[in-house]
């Protein structure tokens, strides 16, 4: 009886494994959900991240990783609803340097991951990247890494980077998670909507990201008075004619360009989660930096896809198996005495 006992006890371990593959087939906001439960955090279900051997497959859990230099912006698709205007164009449209040299070199700043799935290429990480170099130019372009996350879709896929983050995190620690203002929200709005949600914010330090809010705002005066000194490149780019160079002229003609290039961005795909259940691969708010995953990941050694544990169907069966031997035993005994 003591090895029938022992196999019934292990039943907790397996529910777990289940309700991780459950998590995970539903997507990243139910995964984020469970493993930010008690359950989520125990070290058994932690710990279940760790074992990538435990269901007896080598491969499923191996991820390929390249680099994907210049990697067209236009090509990408957002898996999140949330945009923020701020963080895409606080530092293009801060000072008119980093507009011009934006406008130049049709290049986005750091390194974005992406990943190909059924619906297209995805972003997995660093949507205000993209977008930040989407509003200046449509045709521009932004490295990438591209990483073949377990799973066939977006949710599939966002739940494995997610699982990855929690394998690291460790027991006891919830996942990094970042919100923000649902009013600078500009997916799905159309190039006036965005224009006006500029032209309604200039030189306003306290909503544009920290990093550049000494700058004073959104096309500030100085930004302005640098633009008039040197115009040409500028001007050409937002179109603005010769006899309309007076300040609120050239903010019109910036905001409409802006507007009109955020609003051809493609919009979310079907199932993607608010902007708080998206995997954040960010120190700042005590996630890992996707460099320190990266061996890890190509190594196999994070247990990524399901099943989380070996042969739980027929687990399944053995327990239940066991419990009517049990009630049966139990029966038994009972009519002895």
């Amino acid at each position: 009886m003591k090895e029938y006992r022992k196999m019934f006890e292990s039943d907790e371990s397996e529910s777990m494994a289940d309700k991780l593959a459950a998590a995970f087939r539903a997507g990243p906001e139910k995964t984020r959900e469970f493993l930010d439960s008690k359950e989520g955090m125990s070290e058994e279900v932690r710990g279940l991240l760790k074992q990538p051997d435990i269901d007896g497959i080598e491969s499923d859990d191996k991820v390929s990783i390249s680099d994907a230099p210049d990697f067209p912006v236009k090509d990408l698709i957002p898996t999140q609803r949330f945009i923020d205007l701020m963080q895409s164009v606080s530092f293009p449209l801060s000072q008119a340097k980093s507009l011009s040299d934006s406008i130049a070199s049709k290049k986005g700043f750091g390194t974005i991951i992406i990943s190909k799935s059924s619906e297209g290429i995805l972003i997995i990480d660093g949507h205000h990247r993209w977008s930040g170099i989407f509003g200046i130019a449509p045709d521009g372009k932004i490295d990438a890494k591209m990483v073949s996350w377990p799973g066939v879709n977006a949710k599939e896929k966002l739940a494995a980077a997610q699982l990855s983050i929690a394998a690291w995190k460790g027991a006891g620690q919830p996942l990094p998670s970042k919100g923000g203002e649902p009013a600078f929200n500009i997916l799905g709005k159309s190039a006036a909507e965005i224009a006006k949600l500029i032209l309604g914010n200039i030189g306003k330090p306290e909503v544009v990201d920290p990093k550049v809010k000494d700058l004073g705002g959104l096309l500030n005066d100085k930004m302005i008075e640098d633009i008039l000194a040197a115009p040409d490149a500028i001007f050409e780019w937002a179109g603005i004619e010769e006899g309309e160079k007076s300040p609120e002229a050239i903010r019109k003609a910036i905001a409409e360009r802006v507007g009109q290039n955020l609003s051809q961005m493609k919009n979310y795909v079907d199932g993607a989660p608010p902007r708080e259940a998206m995997p954040q691969f960010d120190p700042d708010i005590e996630g890992p930096k996707f460099s320190e995953l990266e061996g890890i990941l190509k190594s196999g050694d994070i247990n990524l896809a399901p099943p989380f544990e070996k042969d739980i169907a027929v687990a399944k069966k053995a327990r239940k198996a066991i419990q009517t031997f049990e009630s049966f035993y139990s029966e038994w005994k009972s009519k002895r005495r």
